[in-house]
C-alpha cells in the first residue's frame, strides 16, 4: 500500500480542504472529513495509475496532518478521525 501525507483545513463556510505534500498544487475539498479524504485517494490513486495500462489502484492510503483548531473540531464531530487507508482499513 502506498501511504501519502495530507494536509487538512477547513473550509468555509462548512467542509474540508486537502493539499497532497507529493503534488504540489493539488487542492481537493469535500463536505465531509470522510468525503475529502475519499476524494484525496482518488485523486492520488488517479495521478499514479499504472502508466502501462492507465489502471487505477486502490491502495492508497493518506495520513492526515491537521492544525490544533481542526483537530478540535474533528474530535468534538460524531465519528473519530480513524482513516488512514483505503475502504479495508474500515473493515
Amino acid at each position: 500500500m502506498d501511504t501519502y501525507e495530507v494536509e487538512l483545513e477547513a473550509a468555509e463556510p462548512d467542509g474540508f480542504a486537502v493539499t497532497v505534500l507529493a503534488f504540489p498544487g493539488l487542492l481537493i475539498l469535500g463536505a465531509t472529513l470522510e468525503e475529502a479524504l475519499a476524494r484525496a485517494r482518488a485523486s492520488i490513486a488517479f495521478h499514479v495509475r499504472a502508466p502501462e495500462n492507465g489502471q487505477l489502484t486502490d491502495r492508497i492510503a493518506v495520513v492526515p496532518r491537521m492544525d490544533t483548531e481542526l483537530r478540535r473540531r474533528v474530535a468534538s464531530a460524531s465519528q473519530p478521525l480513524r482513516d488512514v487507508g483505503s475502504a479495508e482499513s474500515a473493515a
